[in-house]
């Protein structure tokens, strides 16, 4: 936790690395000790806007960590900067609600969307490549995509990936250019695929858990170690467990607004 400091004019500041004197800081909100403050100061500090002056007389408070509420010579708004174990959390998290709402663009609907020829891969000259690589592909009705190779020698190897995939559609070619035609889902395969985006929301959920479990693992050997006071551990543990259900939730939202659009007729 970067413990950071700016100039007290009520605005916004640049925060600078923390300094030295914090170290005697008694405010609650702090942590109250100056074995944390050492320890954990050396981190570099982030710029982050000052939402109103915390110690400065004019704004009607009194100073949280100077004797008496008065502020002394030099003493700052104090702040915290964001820790390097929430912006891991963050980080990993949205790459992992990323990957989800990708893999649910690969579930077809009722509808033709490039997108559901995403992870089509093709056998290309010896090598495993993305169909998106090798062609242009395009919704030429609300039931129709045409396919436009760059290189028509592999037309055939197109064609024979399409086949192979579990798409369900048989391309039509004229040796130039495939299309393929979406045919409407039955009942049963809207719910079949309905499963499959259920699988893959639960896979996501299970990613950001697993996240959550790594960061905390790390939280708790800091606290273990003395690196972080017993109080601050708490308290970054639980800023973890929250950013993780507001992943979980858009994780959630997203396959609600998948599943309606698989079962919209």
């Amino acid at each position: 936790m970067a413990f950071v400091s700016a100039p007290c004019d009520g605005r916004r500041g640049v925060l600078a690395p923390a300094a030295a004197g914090l170290a005697a800081c008694r405010s609650p909100s702090l942590g109250g000790t100056a074995a944390l403050v050492g320890a954990r100061a050396r981190r570099d500090a982030v710029a982050l806007p000052l939402r109103g002056c915390p110690c400065c007389p004019g704004c009607g408070r009194g100073c949280p960590c100077c004797p008496g509420g008065v502020c002394g010579p030099g003493c700052g708004a104090t702040m915290m900067a964001l820790t390097a174990e929430e912006e891991e959390v963050s980080t990993r998290m949205e790459k992992t609600l990323e990957a989800v709402r990708t893999n649910f663009n690969t579930i077809r609907t009722g509808r033709a969307t490039p997108s559901i020829l995403d992870r089509i891969m093709v056998d290309y000259y010896g090598a495993e490549t993305p169909l998106q690589s090798l062609a242009s592909i395009s919704a030429t009705s609300s039931t129709t995509l045409t396919i436009d190779a760059f290189d028509k020698g592999c037309v055939k190897d197109i064609e024979r990936a399409l086949m192979e995939s579990d798409l369900g559609m048989m391309p039509n070619s004229d040796g130039v250019v495939i299309r393929l035609t979406v045919p409407q889902l039955t009942k049963e395969r809207r719910k079949e695929l309905s499963k499959q985006a259920k699988s893959l929301a639960e896979d996501g959920r299970i990613a950001c858990r697993n996240v959550r479990r790594d960061v905390i693992d790390k939280v708790k050997k800091q606290e273990k170690a003395s690196d972080l006071g017993k109080d601050m551990s708490k308290d970054l543990q639980d800023k973890i467990s929250k950013l993780t259900d507001k992943y979980v939730g858009m994780i959630d939202k997203a396959f609600e607004e998948k599943e309606k659009d698989i079962m919209k007729v």
